[in-house]
């Protein structure tokens, strides 16, 4: 059987003609994920690495419980190319010099926050001011992280750089992962660097959202915040929530719960430090 793959025509893999080296599984927020490699070097890093790609914790769990297989092995007669599927469709084709296990776990990441049960997982920055949640949903390469990284240096408790975890009464929970900094290598590669080295902390219990953010960065743009509605800010929140198509009622039903107790504010924001000057005494003066 034969299948396309970036416009080419590939051959589907056999499975059960791999030799593989190695089998882990494990359950996070409900969803059931499964890891294999026809190299046992790949199951250590990534075991190595998964308190911190799921820092709230997991269980493990029996290989045949799984409902999404990462499968990871080197291209057919050849060690130069590494081949990543989920369940049985490619996900990656790289070769072996480009191959970064982040980029399995960002795979990862999405599948627990798309199939999650109980909880809405945003694409979003997340803050602790004074003991009520600041969440700033945006994609990857709107700065987010920056952002974060300089409000938790100036004392807000850090909840999370990726994916805002909201339960289904309206709680923010902590997903602290490290912060994924660009810009220290270059500005599409990754640093994972611990919050305490910009001088903050990591929140560590659920808290009530008090504050969502909708913001754009644009260089040098004044601060300029104007209150939406509760609608508004649901309408503004659907395009980061990773679940949205797969559970939409549930996801409609935690972001009302959530705007109708938060206020939401939008702007355009400027660099990171300038942006945190202005933003941090409107938000003591708003008084959430």
């Amino acid at each position: 059987m034969t299948f396309i793959f970036d416009g080419k025509i590939r051959r589907k893999l056999n499975f059960n003609k791999v030799d593989w080296q190695g089998f882990y599984a494990f359950e996070a927020y409900s969803v059931k994920i499964g890891i294999r490699s026809d190299d046992a070097e790949v199951l250590r890093i990534f075991k190595e690495r998964l308190p911190k790609l799921l820092p709230t914790g997991y269980r493990e769990i029996e290989f045949e419980e799984a409902e999404f297989v990462f499968s990871i092995r080197y291209a057919p007669n050849t060690r130069n190319k590494i081949l990543v599927y989920k369940n049985d469709k490619e996900l990656l084709r790289l070769l072996k010099k480009d191959w970064k296990i982040d980029l399995l776990e960002s795979h990862i990441r999405i599948t627990i926050a798309e199939f999650a049960t109980d909880y809405v997982f945003l694409h979003a920055g997340a803050v602790s001011f004074k003991g009520s949640a600041i969440i700033i949903p945006a994609k990857s390469f709107s700065g987010k992280t920056t952002l974060v990284a300089e409000l938790a240096g100036r004392g807000l408790e850090y909840y999370s750089d990726e994916y805002a975890v909201i339960d289904k009464d309206g709680f923010l929970h902590p997903f602290p992962k490290q912060l994924s900094m660009r810009g220290i290598i270059n500005d599409h590669e990754q640093v994972d660097i611990d919050v305490e080295e910009y001088g903050g902390k990591k929140g560590s219990k659920p808290i009530s959202i008090g504050l969502i953010l909708v913001s754009k960065y644009i260089k040098r743009a004044k601060f300029q915040p104007k209150i939406l509605s509760s609608g508004e800010g649901i309408i503004e929140s659907i395009a980061n929530s990773v679940s949205i198509r797969q559970n939409p009622e549930f996801v409609l039903k935690v972001l009302g719960i959530v705007m109708n107790q938060a206020k939401v504010v939008k702007t355009n924001r400027s660099e990171a430090k300038q942006f945190a000057d202005k933003f941090l005494p409107f938000v003591e003066d708003l008084g959430i």
